[in-house]
């Protein structure tokens, strides 16, 4: 089988799954997009070519883009690029508790069953958890979960979308959040501690004079 041949097998039988809840194909993102208030959810789609067979996997990105916009003001990120990234991206592990979840396919026999097995998942454990998560005060409460296993994102952005997400649910854990994070960056360059440290300031700069909307 081709790339393209074993792309287009994976996306017609993951439509199948996806498309009832409102997610819509985009190629060039190789992604199943769904759009939601104040931002949105996908399934991305990996299929790396490792002849004769194909490696297929799947990562869900969530995102809320009053996150992103508060982010963004210390992130760096070119603003052409800032409406691509994500408040969080979440492994397939999270909702499998299985470490390997990519599947090996060399034929339509083994596509259709790698897709039956990650529609299954996508039925009993993906679509609850991004139905709950549509909210900020959802999403904010697994991202920054004691166990913090959900967002898979590298710091220092992850720290501060992080941070930005407890500050619009008005949580209580911020000043520990703000803490964790200064901590985690002491080892980060100058320009990324700063970052963080920018960031925390304009929150509680905000929360000073009570100008943090929240959600």
């Amino acid at each position: 089988m081709k790339l393209t041949d074993v792309r287009t097998a994976i996306y017609a039988r993951l439509s199948e799954a996806l498309k009832p809840h409102s997610f819509k194909l985009n190629k060039g993102q190789e992604a199943f997009v769904r759009a939601i208030p104040q931002g949105r959810q996908s399934v991305y789609i990996s299929i790396v070519d490792l002849e004769p067979a194909f490696e297929f996997s799947v990562v869900i990105g969530l995102r809320a883009d009053p996150v992103e916009e508060i982010a963004h003001l210390f992130s760096g990120a070119p603003e052409k690029y800032q409406k691509l990234s994500e408040t969080a991206i979440v492994q397939l592990s999270y909702f499998t508790g299985r470490e390997e979840t990519a599947y090996l396919v060399s034929s339509t026999q083994d596509i259709n069953s790698a897709t039956s097995a990650v529609s299954t998942v996508l039925f009993d454990a993906v679509l609850p958890v991004l139905e709950e998560c549509k909210t900020i005060s959802a999403l904010e409460e697994r991202v920054n979960s004691p166990q913090r296993n959900f967002n898979t994102a590298q710091p220092p952005y992850a720290l501060l979308t992080s941070l930005a997400l407890a500050a619009l649910a008005n949580s209580n854990a911020f000043e520990s959040l703000a803490f964790e994070a200064i901590n985690v960056v002491a080892r980060y360059p100058a320009s990324e501690r700063e970052k963080v440290a920018q960031l925390i300031e304009y929150v509680r700069a905000k929360r000073r004079a009570h100008d943090v909307p929240t959600t």
